[in-house]
């Protein structure tokens, strides 16, 4: 139903609607409000992740041909089954590919730079030469120097995203994404719509204050939470002993430091080494402490 009428797969008003809906019917059965609310959560969790093995709505009327290069890395298939299964065409630029670059971006919607940080202003120099009409983005963590870049080799619609979620979730219901205009954002506006489809949060924010606000978000929290997962590695504590022992709370900040010293370490460095002001923000916490 919801791809036939071009419906997002989740919508905040809907969802609360149905929740408070549910919570005042529990209320005059003298039923515990939020027992009802868990159950519903529970059941609508479930039907997203349900959903997320169908098609999708499609944001546009007509296919698109998307590129993305990288589209191998973790981050690009993601985004490679999310747009093919909205019905859009999606080809793959990889790294041994350079010498079929003209080929695979020829006649194409939006060019995607999934690349890794470090890699992403050589990258984006390569792609002088695209249609006019084709949107360039990027979804580095990073926002200022990444748009700017594009801004300079493409004369075309621009614009930045940043995904605020990793790339092995069953689905993007409920995930935050951020963006920030560049050019012609009326002709960006597809892009943004189709993760809305998806189910995402989205919400527009200035390439400089997004790099400030990171700052605090990503790379002194990476930070932190890397010298507290170094301090337990050293300690050689019985870490089943010490979840045992722990509150709910800590037992968070744990699953916290389990999470980034399971994924790919220069992802994170990447985010920490490239932050505004990063060895500043990390300076000023050494003293604070």
């Amino acid at each position: 139903y919801k791809k036939q009428s071009g419906d997002a797969i989740f919508v905040p008003e809907r969802e609360r609607a149905i929740l408070d809906r549910l919570t005042e019917k529990a209320e005059q059965q003298q039923v515990d409000p939020q027992l009802i609310q868990d159950i519903l959560q529970r059941v609508m969790r479930d039907s997203y992740a349900q959903q997320s093995k169908m098609e999708y709505p499609a944001a546009t009327s007509s296919a698109k041909v998307i590129c993305i290069i990288c589209g191998k890395g973790q981050f690009g298939q993601l985004l490679g089954q999310q747009f093919t299964r909205s019905g859009h065409r999606v080809r793959s630029l990889e790294q041994d590919q350079w010498q079929d670059a003209d080929k695979l971006l020829a006649k194409v919607d939006l060019v995607l730079v999934a690349v890794p940080i470090k890699h992403t202003s050589a990258v984006i120099e390569k792609l002088s030469n695209l249609p006019d009409e084709c949107v360039l983005a990027d979804i580095t963590s990073v926002k200022s120097a990444p748009l700017a870049n594009m801004l300079r080799v493409h004369s075309g619609p621009v614009i930045g995203l940043h995904p605020m979620f990793g790339p092995r979730l069953p689905h993007l219901a409920r995930q935050l994404l951020l963006y920030s205009p560049g050019r012609d954002s009326a002709k960006c506006e597809w892009v943004v719509q189709q993760f809305k489809l998806w189910g995402c949060h989205v919400q527009q924010i200035a390439a400089d204050d997004h790099d400030n606000l990171m700052t605090l978000v990503q790379a002194l929290r990476h930070f932190v939470t890397f010298v507290a997962g170094w301090q337990l590695q050293k300690s050689n504590v019985d870490l089943e002993q010490l979840t045992q022992v722990s509150s709910p709370i800590y037992r968070i900040e744990l699953a916290l430091i389990g999470r980034l010293f399971a994924q790919q370490p220069e992802l994170y460095i990447d985010i920490i080494l490239n932050a505004k002001v990063g060895n500043q923000l990390i300076t000023d916490y050494g003293e604070i402490f």
